[in-house]
C-alpha cells in the first residue's frame, strides 16, 4: 500500500514534506491529504510504531482519503537524514524565535521542509542539518498543553517547550504547503 515516491522533479510540484517520527496515524494521514491536494512529495522517517501496525495505518488511510492510494510516500530510514537533507535545501520547521518567517520564504522544487513529531518536534541532530530554520509566525500567548485523555504516546503528557505557541503538526504541514503553492501559483 506504501508507494515509493521519488524526489519531484516537476517545476510545478511544491516542496517535499519529510515527516520525522510521528507518532499519529491520524496527522499522517491528513498530511497525505494535503500533499496530494498542493503536490507535495512526502517522505516519512522513522515513525515505525505507526507503519509497522496494520490497525494504524487503516487509520492513516482513512484521514488519506486516497491519497495514501493515489502517491503514497517514501519511507527513509531515520540513518538515512543527512544523506537526503543534501539532496535539496533542507528547511527545518521551528517553533523558537530566529530563523526564516514563512511569509519570507519562498518556496523551490527541491526543498524539503522536516516537521517533527508531535511532542517533542524535530530531533536536535535534524534540526542542526538546516539550511534554514523555518517558523510559522504566531500570537505570544501562553498555551500550555492540558492532560491528554487519549494519548497518541499512552502514558506520555509532557510535550517539548510547553506553553510556546505551537500548531498541530497536521494543521503546521497545510499552512507551509498552501504558501509553497501560492509562492508557485500567485494567481491562484
Amino acid at each position: 500500500m506504501i508507494g515509493c515516491q521519488q524526489r519531484a522533479a516537476d517545476p510545478h510540484a511544491g516542496p517535499t514534506l519529510l515527516l520525522v517520527d510521528l507518532a499519529s496515524p491520524i496527522n499522517i494521514g491528513m498530511i497525505l491529504r494535503v500533499a496530494e491536494s498542493f503536490a507535495c512529495p512526502v517522505v516519512i522517517a522513522g515513525s515505525a510504531r505507526v507503519l509497522d501496525d496494520p490497525e494504524k495505518m487503516r487509520v492513516v488511510h482513512d484521514f488519506a482519503c486516497g491519497a495514501l492510494a493515489r502517491r503514497g510516500f517514501r519511507h527513509l530510514p531515520l540513518a538515512e537524514i543527512p544523506a537526503f537533507a543534501r539532496t535539496g535545501r533542507f528547511l527545518a520547521t521551528t517553533i523558537v524565535p530566529g530563523g526564516l518567517i514563512l511569509d519570507e520564504y519562498r518556496s523551490e522544487p527541491s526543498d524539503i521542509v522536516a516537521l517533527g513529531n508531535e511532542y517533542d518536534g524535530l530531533p536536535a541532530e535534524v534540526a542542526s542539518r538546516a539550511d534554514i530554520p523555518l517558523r510559522i509566525p504566531m500570537p505570544d500567548i501562553p498555551v500550555p498543553k492540558p492532560p491528554s485523555f487519549s494519548s497518541i504516546e499512552p502514558g506520555r503528557q509532557t510535550v517539548a517547550r510547553d506553553g510556546t505557541p505551537n500548531l498541530n503538526v497536521a494543521m503546521a504541514a497545510g499552512i507551509i504547503a498552501f504558501h509553497a503553492y501560492r509562492c508557485r501559483s500567485p494567481a491562484a
